[in-house]
């Protein structure tokens, strides 16, 4: 993330020219957002990998839709912090619990 040294005063006019200037990358996203586009059959007691099959978007390569579905993968040279979001939303079931 860039550092912006310049200060505005309120009520400053700022031209597009400072705006293009001055902000360079201060919001640039890097990252994914995938999702499965069909359900995916759980068998009780057996640990079951979430695939992902389809993506929003990815700007980076993190994930791919041919192999190893499974897993995002942050790609070199792009180390920091990101949040990762899951939701899943199961059958009805009356008996017993369910859980990822």
């Amino acid at each position: 993330m860039k550092l912006i040294t310049n200060t505005f005063s309120a009520n400053t006019k700022i031209q597009s020219a400072q705006v293009n200037t001055n902000f360079t990358d201060v919001n640039t996203f890097t990252g994914c957002r995938v999702y499965n586009s069909a359900g995916i059959t759980l068998t009780t007691g057996v640990a079951t990998a979430h695939t992902f099959d389809t993506e929003s978007f990815d700007t980076d390569t993190f994930h791919s839709t041919a192999s190893n579905t499974s897993r995002i993968t942050i790609p070199t040279g792009l180390a920091g912090k990101y949040l990762i979001l899951g939701e899943f939303t199961y059958a009805a079931n009356a008996t017993g619990i369910r859980q990822s």
